[in-house]
C-alpha cells in the first residue's frame, strides 16, 4: 500500500498548539490524507485521517467546538505532519497501520488486533470448504470463491464446518489429496463427505454419485449460508418425495435427515430475524466510576449477523479512552476494525448503541464520511425491536466490562502479593514462564509464555524453542539452552520481563540464576515445584536467598500460579505433539534417494501404504504425480 502513496511532509513548530495548527491549515491540501500531531518532545499525540485535509484540520483551530480531551491534545501540539494519499481508503488503511504500530497518546486503541475467520466455498471444478483468516484473504481475489463470515472465534467456525459437512458432505481436503486418493477417507465413512474424490475412479463410493450430484449439494450449502433455508428445505422435500416414489428409500432417508439438520440449525441461529442483509450490532458501555490504575472505562460488544443468522460475538476493551464520548469510541472502533476486513464481506448496515447528537455537525460529517468510505449504513435505533436488541447488547457489554475489571483487579492483587512475599521492589507487570517437554530424550522442545498485568496471557509474545542440545533427557541442559537463547536476545533488544517463573524446583532455579548471572542480567526468578502428593494442589515457590514458600490448597495465590504454570505446560505439550507428529511420519520410503516429504506423501496418498507400493510395477509407480521413470525404477529396485 505504502508504495502507492504520494507523500508530502509539512512540519511547523510553535509554542501554542492552536497557532501551530492554524499555520499548517493555511497550507494544507484539499486531498485525502493522514495527519499526525506531536508534542514539544517529538512524542506522537494523535493520528487522524481525512477526505479533505484542509477542512478537517480547520476543526482544530477553534477550541470552543472541541471536547475537553481534544482541547488538551490541541494545546499540547507543537508540530504537525501531513501525508497525502491518492484515495480516502488509502488514508483509512494508513491511519489504522500507524495507530496500531505507534499507539498515539490520544487515539483510542483496540488492544485486540486479531484477525477473524471466514468460511470459503471455492468455485472450482470440484468445490471444497475452507477456512480463511482476514489477513490471508486481503490480497486474494473474491470472484473465484464464496465468502461467509466473519465468525467470532475459531471454535465457532470449526462448529460451522462440522455442521456443513454433516448436512451437505462438502470436501475439505486439498486438491492433491483429491486427485491421488484411491479410496475414500474416514470422513466419508462417518458421513461427513460425499467422497467426490471417487467420481470416475470405478470405486463403490461413486456408484450413486456424479459430479452433478455433488455440485447440487454445494449449491444447497451456499443457499443455506445465504439465509435461504426455507427455499432450500422446500426443494429438498420435493427431492425426497421423488426418490421415495422411485422406491429409492435409502436416498430419501438421507435427504430427510438433512432436512431435519438444516431445520434445527435454522432454529438455533435465527434469533435476530429482522433483516435479510448482513448486519453487525455494536454496543458500547461506559463506566468511569471506578478509579483503577490502567483500567478500561469502555467495553464494546459486537454481534455478527449474516443472512439473519448469528455467526458469533466478541468483546473489546479499548484503551486510551478516558474522557472520550461513546460516539468517539464507536467511530474509532469502526474505523480500526473494518479497515482490516475484506470489502466483499462487510455488512450492509451497522446498528450502534450511541445516540449521537444530530446537531453536532462535526460528528455528522465523521459518520457520513465513514459510511461513504466503508460502504455501509450506520444506524442508531431509538424505538422498536432493533432498539430492544441494541439494549440487550449493551447489557452484555456491561457484563463483559464488569467481568474484565474483576479479572484485572484480582490479577493485580496477586502480582502485588508475589512481590510482597519475596520482597521484590519493582512492580510486576510482565511475567515470562518457561517449561520444556520431550519423549525419552527425543522431540525436545522448550516454550515460553507471557503474562501481562493489563492484558493477561499475551499469545503474540509466546515463543517455541527446538532444543539443539544432544544430551538426551537432561531437563537442566534443556532449560539452560532455552534461557540462554531467550535472554541473549533480550540483552540485544533491551527487552526484559519483571519476573521469570520456572516450572521446577531448586535445580532448575540454580540453572536459571546461573544463566542470567553469566549474561549480567538481574531479574527475579521463582521456581515452582509440585507438592509431594502429585494429585493434591500444593506448590512450593523457591527464590535464591529466600526461604521457600509453600502454598496450601486453599490459597487464592495458588490458583493464579497454577494458571500460569498450566498455560505454559499446555503450550509446550502442544508444541511437542506437533513436533512428534511431524517427525514420526517416516517410513521405508525415507531410505530411498530422491524421496522427500512431498513425494512420499503423494505415494502414500495414491497407494494407501508402503505394502501396496511394494506390489506395484515400475509403470504403475510412475503414474504418481512428481514420480518420473527413473525414480520409479529406483523405488521398485529398492523393494525388490
Amino acid at each position: 500500500m505504502n508504495q502507492d502513496l504520494s507523500i508530502e511532509n509539512n512540519r511547523t513548530f510553535k509554542n501554542t498548539g492552536v497557532e501551530v495548527i492554524k499555520k499548517v491549515w493555511e497550507n494544507a491540501p484539499i486531498t485525502p490524507g493522514v495527519y499526525r500531531m506531536f508534542d514539544k518532545n517529538g512524542r506522537l499525540l494523535y493520528v487522524g485521517k481525512a477526505k479533505n485535509l484542509r477542512n478537517r484540520i480547520k476543526n482544530y483551530t477553534d477550541l470552543k467546538g472541541l471536547s475537553r480531551r481534544i482541547q488538551d491534545m490541541v494545546l499540547s501540539t507543537a508540530s504537525m505532519e501531513i501525508v497525502e494519499v491518492k484515495t480516502e481508503y488509502q488514508a483509512l488503511l494508513l491511519e489504522s497501520d500507524l495507530i496500531k504500530s505507534l499507539k498515539p497518546k490520544y487515539n483510542i486503541l483496540l488492544k485486540d488486533d486479531k484477525s477473524y475467520p471466514y468460511l470459503v466455498i471455492t468455485k472450482e471444478d470440484i468445490p471444497r470448504l475452507q477456512k480463511f483468516r482476514i489477513s490471508g484473504m486481503e490480497k486474494k481475489k473474491t470472484d473465484d470463491k464464496y465468502y461467509f463470515g466473519p465468525y467470532a472465534s475459531i471454535g465457532d467456525i470449526n462448529e460451522a464446518v462440522k455442521l456443513l459437512q454433516k448436512a451437505f458432505g462438502i470436501r475439505i481436503c486439498s486438491d492433491i489429496s483429491l486427485k491421488n486418493r484411491v479410496r475414500p477417507c474416514i470422513l466419508h465413512q462417518i458421513k461427513r463427505c460425499m467422497a467426490p474424490c471417487m467420481i470416475g475412479k470405478n470405486f463403490f463410493a461413486s456408484d450413486d454419485l456424479s459430479r452433478d450430484d455433488y455440485i447440487s449439494s454445494v449449491k444447497n450449502a451456499v443457499s443455506f449460508l445465504l439465509g435461504k433455508s426455507s427455499d432450500l428445505i422446500d426443494e429438498l422435500k420435493k427431492e425426497m418425495q421423488n426418490f421415495s416414489s422411485k422406491m429409492m428409500y435409502e436416498r430419501a432417508k438421507d435427504i430427510r435427515d438433512k432436512i431435519e439438520l438444516i431445520s434445527s440449525l435454522q432454529q438455533q441461529k435465527s434469533l435476530y430475524n429482522l433483516t435479510d442483509d448482513n448486519v453487525d450490532i455494536i454496543a458500547v458501555y461506559k463506566d468511569d466510576t471506578l478509579s483503577i490504575k490502567n483500567s478500561e472505562f469502555f467495553s464494546i460488544h459486537i454481534v455478527f449477523i449474516r443472512n439473519s443468522m448469528i455467526s458469533g460475538s466478541f468483546d473489546f476493551f479499548p484503551s486510551n479512552a478516558d474522557n472520550a464520548s461513546e460516539f468517539d469510541v464507536l467511530m474509532a472502533f469502526i474505523n480500526q476494525f473494518y479497515s482490516e476486513q475484506n470489502s466483499s464481506a462487510l455488512p450492509k448496515e451497522i446498528w450502534i448503541s450511541s445516540d449521537f447528537d444530530n446537531s453536532d455537525e462535526n460528528n455528522l460529517n465523521i459518520k457520513s464520511e465513514t459510511e461513504q468510505l466503508l460502504g455501509f449504513k450506520i444506524i442508531a435505533p431509538k424505538i422498536g425491536d432493533k432498539k430492544l436488541i441494541i439494549d440487550d447488547a449493551v447489557a452484555l457489554a456491561k457484563q463483559a466490562l464488569i467481568k474484565h475489571r474483576n479479572s484485572l483487579m484480582k490479577d493485580e492483587q496477586f502480582l502485588i502479593e508475589i512481590a510482597k512475599i519475596f520482597d521484590i521492589s519493582k512492580p510486576i507487570n510482565h511475567i515470562e514462564v518457561f517449561d520444556n517437554s520431550h519423549l525419552f530424550g527425543k522431540q525436545k522442545v522448550g516454550a515460553m509464555i507471557v503474562f501481562k498485568k493489563d492484558s493477561g496471557f499475551t499469545k503474540k509474545l509466546y515463543r517455541k524453542y527446538n532444543i539443539q542440545s544432544d544430551i538426551a533427557g537432561d531437563d537442566y541442559a534443556m532449560m539452560r539452552e532455552v534461557l540462554e537463547r531467550r535472554y541473549t536476545r533480550a540483552v540485544d533488544e533491551n527487552n526484559f520481563p519483571d519476573l521469570i517463573l520456572i516450572d521446577g524446583g531448586r535445580g532448575q532455579l540454580f540453572i536459571a540464576n546461573e544463566v542470567l548471572l553469566k549474561l549480567g542480567v538481574e531479574i527475579p526468578i521463582i521456581g515452582v515445584a509440585k507438592g509431594e502428593h502429585r494429585n493434591k494442589p500444593e506448590e512450593t515457590l523457591f527464590m535464591r536467598g529466600k526461604e521457600p514458600v509453600k502454598l496450601d490448597s486453599d490459597s487464592p495465590l495458588l490458583f493464579f500460579i497454577e494458571r500460569l504454570r498450566d498455560e505454559a505446560h499446555r503450550f509446550v505439550i502442544t508444541t511437542h505433539r506437533k513436533k512428534r507428529a511431524s517427525e514420526t511420519f517416516t517410513s521405508e520410503l525415507d531410505e530411498i534417494e530422491g524421496i522427500g516429504a512431498k513425494k512420499k506423501k503423494a505415494l502414500l496418498l495414491h497407494f494407501g501404504s508402503v505394502k501396496n507400493i511394494i506390489n506395484k510395477t515400475e509403470s504403475e509407480i510412475a503414474k504418481v504425480d512428481g514420480i518420473d521413470k527413473n525414480l520409479a525404477k529406483r523405488i521398485y529396485d529398492h523393494f525388490h
